[in-house]
């Protein structure tokens, strides 16, 4: 689906917000699993855009940017999923970018997305991780070398890793140790890619929020449990977490994204309503 930031109402933090059936022809049951800020579907020459798009289950798929170009009014297939999966979340990709798969049992893999072939839009995709046997993913980051890796469990540890310990390899592996899954931790709920300059907000199923700076969580090893981010009360679980956006000087939020500079989509039509002709070479890959 598409839409144009000015059509969303802006409201205040404490505002209960719009319906996305107001803003979307979802159909019934359909939810929402990503969302991704983008100015423009035409990619200049010699340059790459993607949409990166991981399940559950561990499958990733890698469609050019283009090919969600024309809008609809009740959307487009961007995935051909299996019954007994469902998208965790996308990104953009320029190409060349390595990408960091986690799950809730605390494993992760880093593979590099040339090993993810393009595919057509209607295509299932290939396996990205090869999960243990109950484990789902819950987090996609495109990496950049600056940063570290925030882990925030459900019971309120939480740390940051340097990129470096998530060593290289090929997509399709078990992956290693992200963060040690114990009865103190809890699961993995919320993985990010942050610096010191960043703060985070996290919610709990109990309704509280809690602010904190990067710079006063320690960054330490891969292979252990963290420390504690957010006092609890008994029973309850941390249900969200997200970078705080600041505004830069022109009171535009900062954006992170190497495709953030692609021009202004004015080719872009609110009254298309015609589906591209079905391409016989989007085939469904089982990897």
């Amino acid at each position: 689906f598409w839409r144009k930031c000015y059509e969303i109402p802006q409201a205040s933090r404490t505002a209960r917000g719009k319906a996305l059936v107001n803003l979307l022809e979802l159909a019934e049951g359909e939810k929402v699993a990503a969302i991704l800020a983008v100015r423009s579907f035409d990619v200049p020459a010699g340059q790459q855009a993607n949409i990166l798009m991981v399940t559950k289950r561990g499958v990733v798929k890698k469609t050019d940017l283009q090919e969600f170009r024309r809008p609809m009014r009740k959307g487009k297939i961007a995935l051909n999923i299996r019954e007994d999966d469902e998208i965790l979340g996308a990104a953009l990709t320029t190409g060349d970018n390595e990408v960091l798969l986690v799950t809730r049992d605390g494993m992760s893999i880093r593979f590099n997305e040339q090993d993810v072939r393009a595919m057509g839009r209607t295509a299932t995709g290939v396996r990205g991780m090869n999960l243990a046997e109950g484990d789902v993913i819950v987090g996609v980051v495109v990496l950049y070398d600056t940063a570290s890796i925030l882990m925030v469990t459900e019971n309120g540890f939480g740390k940051r890793t340097p990129v470096e310990e998530y060593r290289l390899i090929r997509r399709g592996g078990k992956g290693v140790i992200a963060i040690k899954a114990s009865e103190r931790n809890g699961r993995v709920v919320a993985v990010l890619q942050v610096v010191d300059e960043d703060e985070i907000m996290m919610i709990t199923d109990g309704g509280k929020i809690i602010r904190t700076r990067m710079v006063d969580v320690r960054v330490i090893g891969r292979n252990t449990q963290g420390v504690k981010l957010f006092d609890l009360g008994d029973g309850e679980k941390v249900v969200g977490v997200d970078r705080v956006a600041e505004p830069e000087g022109d009171g535009e939020l900062s954006d992170e994204s190497d495709l953030s500079d692609l021009s202004d989509a004015s080719d872009v039509s609110d009254q298309s309503d015609l589906s591209d002709p079905p391409d016989p070479s989007d085939q469904a890959d089982e990897d």
